[in-house]
């Protein structure tokens, strides 16, 4: 019998050692499976990190990035920039910036971004990440195209439409090409005033007519006037830029959207850039002056206890 019990501890014991190596080499993989883990998290914070560093809150402060200013677009005076900054900011009027390629759009729609309000909640939305808004209360959405298997596609506006989830206080589009452009126009009807975006066009009338297309690729049933009654309802003012021969890309009119007028969408131009010469150099010289008409707007911008003075509407004074 005691032969017998000494073989049976001797079997138990050689099991519990098998056992314990096993637990030990489990828990030694554990281990390294762990500190690999470790190791490729920092390899690929590294990498990521010059992606992720123009989204921190060091990276949008002015020292890092500090947009042109609505002066140097405009060639006013401060008078000028205060009415801008009053309309922007205080009146919360949505406006398009229109131009063709390469006249300064998006970096013209980072200047007067600077006037939004701080505690205001901004959502952007681009194809690709070109806006620097300042402000501390930005969200950022992008597109992304499709895989090799054609999946997996975000357009601007399945994001157009999540954004108006996210509470926001304006929407800012880097550039309006397509069917978001039905979105965009819900969204600046229903509480969202003072959005912005732009737009490619030669002229302001032509920016319009470039929207009512856009609309209408949405493919949503839809008659022409009702397309359009949805854009004077929505968009206040439109901002022309153009460059210049010299090279200088200048805001060249602004004009104020006023209503609609049997099925035509009534528009007249508040202020435009006037040439005056040509310098031996090349360089284009000119003033920009109003035109005389005074915005239906200021009644709108009154209710905020904004006053805009006469002088800013005389087509005598340059601005």
């Amino acid at each position: 019998m005691s032969a017998i019990a000494t073989e049976a501890g001797l079997t138990g014991a050689v099991s519990r050692g098998r056992a314990g190596l096993i637990r030990q080499a489990i828990t030694e993989r554990k281990a390294a499976a762990l500190g690999l883990g470790i190791i490729a998290f920092f390899v690929i914070l590294a990498l990521a990190a010059p992606l992720i560093a123009p989204y921190s809150t060091t990276a949008r402060s002015c020292a890092v990035f500090a947009p042109p200013s609505a002066s140097h677009w405009l060639g006013c005076d401060d008078g000028g920039i205060d009415m801008l900054s009053e309309i922007i900011s205080g009146g919360r009027i949505s406006l398009i910036i229109t131009g063709g390629t390469g006249s300064g759009k998006t970096t013209l729609l980072n200047a007067l971004s600077n006037y939004i309000p701080p505690e205001e909640r901004l959502i952007t939305i681009e194809d690709a990440a070109e806006l620097q808004l300042q402000q501390p209360h930005v969200g950022r959405l992008e597109t992304r195209p499709a895989n090799i298997e054609g999946k997996g596609e975000i357009r601007q506006r399945d994001l157009l439409r999540n954004a108006l989830r996210m509470r926001p206080d304006r929407i800012i589009i880097g550039e309006c090409r397509g069917e978001e452009a039905f979105d965009m126009l819900q969204a600046m009807n229903t509480g969202h005033e003072g959005s912005m975006t732009t737009i490619h066009a030669n002229s302001p009338r032509d920016a319009l007519k470039r929207l009512e297309q856009m609309v209408g690729m949405a493919g949503m049933p839809m008659t022409l006037s009702a397309i359009r009654s949805q854009i004077a309802s929505a968009i206040g003012l439109l901002v022309q830029l153009q460059r210049l021969p010299d090279g200088k890309r200048r805001v060249t009119s602004v004009s104020e959207i006023t209503g609609m007028e049997g099925d035509i969408i009534q528009m007249h131009e508040i202020y435009r850039f006037v040439k005056e010469f040509t310098d031996p150099s090349g360089n284009v010289h000119g003033k920009f002056r109003a035109t005389g008409m005074r915005p239906q707007f200021l009644t709108q911008i009154k209710a905020y206890g904004i006053e805009v003075p006469a002088t800013h509407f005389d087509p005598s004074q340059a601005i």
